[in-house]
């Protein structure tokens, strides 16, 4: 019996219908682009141009010719889900089909969308395998064997039999269960072992989770926290492809030249770094707590770039790296500092100014010494955030807004006593200053000698706002609940969150990148294109 009339004569047993998520419906492919973190790997595939790395977060797309990552795949542009267990690329109708927590997800080549199939929608509880066979897509589950024409959605129910006389090809879950290597060698600092892991100097052993081979004798594989690596199987050179930040908890983006720095706060199990990505040549380095000599914290707040230095706030003080000798170095209350715990950094000509959880510190550059600020109104006081706008130095603190005047330092009242309430960020723009409180936005224009007040119910969202960017056009407030955009000339808010693009809604730092701006959020770092001359928002 061919399995057409197998098909044909039972009932269909499983109906399925795919959406498109709204996100993909209102953006382009490529308008928002997400970074998490990308080195737990759980499975692999590979096509004509890509090695695909199923990750807990997403995809990694790995060009095995120009041996360069591309961008990833997360549900920002697409997916359903956040862990890959099972991807397969079918060469029969060019579909990526990828299984995650919430379903079976693929994406159409020509479109490159997405479309979702739902375990309900399936009728099916997970997914073991995915089975690429002469006629038909199969699907191995709990509820049996199902399939599908190639380039088709509607599975129905089938049975081994059948499934033998199409010669199928099956991606599972697990690769092999003793898997046996060569004896890889590898650039110092790692050892590989035959039995599936690879030890770094500090005896953390990394399991290989998932590998393939390609008809170069190219093996890649992916292994569980140290990313993606190739190995050569004629000389057996096995090299690491680092890709992703750190940590997922992101609180400070900063970019230097071709270089972004990104940092974050540490995982459960206490490992944090500090990621520096450099974006012409596509590698990313990173410095790890504490086994980088003179780096002490990499819990990090804040971050800002000058000529010879990089600057960090962190939970442990001010650290320090010199961009020349590639050296760290980290300051303490014993260098004068008012607290440890740094939460927002300026620069101002020689001056490196420093907001602490007790206070403000100023440091003389190039000599670095430290000296602490004191006033009435300052000693003590949280600096959450701090802008020089090329008049003056205002202060966002936990008792308002402090800006310095000829005589010293002075509350300001702002728009109807607005600023009297705690301030969580502050940015300015040419003759613009924009100031965040718990009642709300406010911002003073030097222009006309006025502030203007936006209380918190006149726009779509009352969670806490971390940070703020301005430019001519548009000012962008990241917030617990999204980002906020505000566009001047309109008068207008539009707010994005998840079901447009971004990773996850709270967003903790901008940074604008002129039609491209970036946010770093709870779970990674997104970019978005918001000046895309087909779209307004």
């Amino acid at each position: 019996m061919s399995i057409l009339l197998f098909v044909a004569s039972v009932s269909l047993s499983l109906f399925s219908q795919s959406e498109i998520l709204d996100r993909v419906l209102q953006y382009r492919p490529g308008d928002w682009i997400s970074y998490p973190v990308l080195r737990y790997g759980l499975c692999m595939e590979m096509d004509l141009h890509y090695v695909y790395v199923g990750t807990t977060n997403g995809i990694a797309r790995f060009d095995f010719r120009q041996k360069t990552w591309d961008t990833p795949i997360t549900r920002s542009n697409g997916l359903s889900g956040d862990s890959v267990f099972l991807l397969a690329y079918d060469g029969n109708s060019g579909f990526l089909w990828v299984v995650t927590e919430n379903g079976l997800d693929y994406q159409l080549p020509s479109s490159q969308q997405w479309r979702h199939l739902s375990y309900e929608n399936l009728r099916v509880k997970s997914i073991a395998g995915i089975g690429l066979g002469k006629e038909w897509l199969w699907m191995d589950t709990p509820q049996g064997l199902f399939c599908t024409r190639h380039g088709e959605e509607t599975f129905v129910l089938s049975n081994p039999t059948e499934m033998e006389k199409d010669s199928v090809v099956w991606r599972t879950r697990k690769n092999s269960p003793d898997p046996v290597f060569p004896q890889f060698f590898m650039e110092e600092g790692y050892l590989f072992f035959p039995q599936g892991y690879i030890q770094d100097t500090h005896l953390r052993q990394f399991r290989v989770t998932a590998w393939l081979e390609d008809h170069f004798r190219n093996l890649f594989l992916t292994t569980q926290g140290l990313g993606t690596g190739l190995a050569d199987l004629n000389t057996f050179w096995l090299r690491l492809f680092p890709y992703g930040p750190f940590v997922s908890d992101l609180w400070a983006i900063e970019k230097d030249a071709s270089k972004i720095w990104i940092g974050g706060f540490s995982f459960k199990d206490g490992t944090n770094a500090i990621t520096e990505w450099d974006w012409d040549t596509g590698k990313w380095k990173y410095f790890e707590f504490p086994y980088v000599f003179g780096l002490k914290n990499c819990d990090v707040t804040c971050i800002l770039a000058d000529t010879g230095a990089v600057w960090f706030g962190t939970m442990g003080g001010l650290v320090r790296y010199d961009k020349r000798n590639q050296t760290w170095e980290t300051v303490t209350v014993h260098s004068n500092l008012w607290n440890d715990q740094i939460l927002s950094l300026e620069l101002e000509d020689t001056l490196l100014w420093v907001g602490t959880a007790s206070g403000l510190n100023a440091v003389l550059l190039p000599h670095r010494i430290v000296e602490k600020i004191h006033s009435e109104i300052l000693d003590f006081r949280k600096i959450s955030d701090m802008v020089y706008d090329g008049h003056t130095l205002w202060l966002a603190t936990d008792r308002g807004v402090v800006r310095r005047i000829e005589k010293g330092w002075v509350y300001e009242s702002g728009y109807s006593g607005m600023l009297s309430n705690s301030a969580s960020a502050i940015s300015a723009w040419k003759n613009e200053v924009w100031i965040a409180t718990d009642e709300g936005v406010e911002m003073y224009s030097y222009t006309t000698d006025q502030w203007i007040g936006f209380p918190k119910n006149q726009y779509p969202t009352h969670g806490p706002i971390y940070a703020i960017a301005v430019d001519s056009d548009v000012v962008w407030f990241g917030t617990e609940y999204g980002v906020l955009k505000y566009i001047k000339s309109e008068n207008r808010w539009r707010r994005f969150t998840t079901e447009d693009g971004l990773l996850h809604n709270s967003v903790r730092d901008i940074l604008l990148d002129g039609d491209f701006v970036w946010f770093a959020t709870a779970k990674g770092l997104t970019r978005f294109y918001w000046n895309a001359p087909y779209r307004t928002d």
